[in-house]
């Protein structure tokens, strides 16, 4: 961004940007100081820009990562979202048959020494199934999480190195 120098009757040089054309500053020693038209600003001496701010890139690392991060964690939450409320569901003990309870009873107190139904097994097949998906889609959000972290932590650790040019 180009800075212009408008002195003040003091002698103190004030940078100000093309937007400010036409305000009136305050300089420290108390005098008003007008900042000229757009046209009369192009006449003045421009202010040095620090090599440092003109090495860094606009845009970055930082907000792609923080970018990629969020899609990846907001596309890994609404799979395991998916995931989750599509599970297979237990039958609801009051809509069993007698015999179907005793079997459900006879599975649960004597372990996995009864054989299993055809309809059991694809039940634990597929809840199976669902925790393996569950899992990698969480999986996917925590690595867009990280990601979106590192992000932070990169525009952090810009933000630390370039000071804020003074006014």
């Amino acid at each position: 961004m180009i800075r212009y120098l408008v002195s003040c009757s003091c002698g103190l040089k004030h940078p100000v940007k093309a937007t400010e054309a036409g305000q009136i500053l305050r300089c420290p020693c108390g005098q008003p100081v007008l900042v000229p038209t757009m046209q009369e600003l192009k006449k003045l001496e421009r202010e040095e820009q620090p090599e440092q701010a003109a090495a860094v890139p606009k845009g970055g690392l930082a907000p792609r990562l923080m970018l990629l991060g969020g899609v990846v964690l907001l596309a890994g939450a609404g799979l395991s979202a998916a995931v989750y409320w599509t599970r297979p569901q237990f039958v609801p003990y009051e809509s069993l048959t007698p015999v179907e309870a005793l079997m459900v009873w006879r599975l649960y107190t004597r372990g996995p020494q009864i054989q299993l139904s055809p309809a059991e097994r694809e039940f634990r097949t597929l809840c199976q199934r669902n925790s393996r998906w569950l899992a990698v889609t969480l999986g996917i959000t925590g690595v867009g999480a990280v990601v979106f972290a590192a992000g932070l932590l990169a525009a952090g650790r810009r933000s630390g190195r370039v000071p804020p040019s003074p006014r």
